[in-house]
C-alpha cells in the first residue's frame, strides 16, 4: 500500500480536525451532568462542608438573573422552569488565556422547580442540589482557563463535577463599556450575536512544503472554528471577563 505524500497527509489532518470540531459542536445540544466518575478540579474535594468553606469568601452578585430554562422531557415541546444564575466574586478579573493559578467559583445556579430537571446543564431541583461554575487552570502546563460545572448535593455529602470545557473569549468589550462582575446564560445575552472574538492560535505546525503553510493553515482553521462555534453554540454559560465576555 502506497503512503500518502506530505501534502496529502496535511490535508487529511486538516479535514480530520475540522470534522472533529463539527462533531463536537454539533452534538452539544446538552452537556453531560456531573458524575462521581469525573475527576474533580484541583483544590476541590467531595466533602460539601469543605467546599462551602472554600466558597464562603466569594460573595454573590446583588443582581442575579432569573431565567426561563427548558426542562428535560421526552417530547419535542418541553415546558420551561425557573432557574437563577448569579455571579460570584469578581468575574472581570478572569483572563481566559492566563487562568488563575488556583480554582475559584464564578457563578451559582439554582433550579427553583420542585420536580423537573433543567435540560442543558442537567440541573436537579434545588431541594436536591446546588450548582456552581468553577474556573481553574487547564492541567499540563497550559495557561488556558477551563470551567467545570460542580454539583453540591443536598441529599448526600458529595460534590461531583461535569466534564470541564475550555473558557474562551466570545466578544471583545466595546470602548467605553466598564467591566462588571456578571454571569448569565449565553442565549439570554447574545441570542442573535454569535461569538466573534478570535481564538488563540493553538494548531499543530504544518511543514513548509505542504499545501497550507503553517500561518495560512492556522488562520483558516481559526475561521472555521469561529464559524462553527457561532453556528452551534446556542446554549451555555457566560461571564463578564477581563477583555469582554467569555463562554
Amino acid at each position: 500500500m502506497s503512503r500518502p505524500s506530505g501534502t496529502a497527509r496535511d490535508v487529511q489532518r486538516w479535514l480530520v480536525m475540522i470534522c472533529s470540531v463539527v462533531g463536537a459542536l454539533g452534538c452539544a445540544q446538552s452537556m453531560s451532568p456531573p458524575s462521581p466518575t469525573n475527576q474533580l478540579p484541583d483544590g476541590v474535594i467531595s466533602d460539601t462542608l469543605d467546599f462551602q468553606h472554600k466558597i464562603a469568601a466569594f460573595t454573590a452578585s446583588p443582581a442575579p438573573h432569573d431565567r426561563q430554562r427548558k426542562a428535560k422531557c421526552f417530547l419535542s415541546l418541553c415546558s420551561r422552569i425557573d432557574v437563577r444564575i448569579e455571579a460570584m466574586g469578581t468575574t472581570s478579573q478572569i483572563d481566559p488565556y492566563n487562568a488563575p493559578p488556583h480554582g475559584l467559583p464564578v457563578a451559582h445556579l439554582h433550579n427553583y422547580d420542585k420536580k423537573r430537571t433543567e435540560r442543558f446543564f442537567g440541573l436537579l431541583p434545588g431541594a436536591q442540589a446546588e450548582y456552581y461554575l468553577w474556573v481553574d487552570r487547564k492541567p499540563g502546563g497550559s495557561n488556558q482557563a477551563r470551567w467545570t460545572l460542580l454539583q453540591v448535593s443536598h441529599t448526600s455529602n458529595s460534590v461531583t463535577a461535569a466534564v470541564p470545557a475550555d473558557l474562551n473569549l466570545c466578544h471583545l468589550r466595546k470602548p467605553g463599556v466598564k467591566p462588571t462582575s456578571d454571569a448569565d446564560f449565553i442565549e439570554d445575552r447574545y441570542h442573535d450575536e454569535p461569538c466573534d472574538a478570535p481564538l488563540p492560535a493553538a494548531v499543530p505546525k504544518v511543514s513548509q512544503s505542504s499545501l497550507f503553510p503553517a500561518p495560512v493553515f492556522a488562520a483558516v482553521l481559526a475561521h472555521v472554528v469561529n464559524f462553527l462555534q457561532s453556528a452551534f453554540q446556542t446554549e451555555g454559560g457566560w461571564i463578564d471577563c477581563n477583555n469582554g465576555c467569555c463562554t
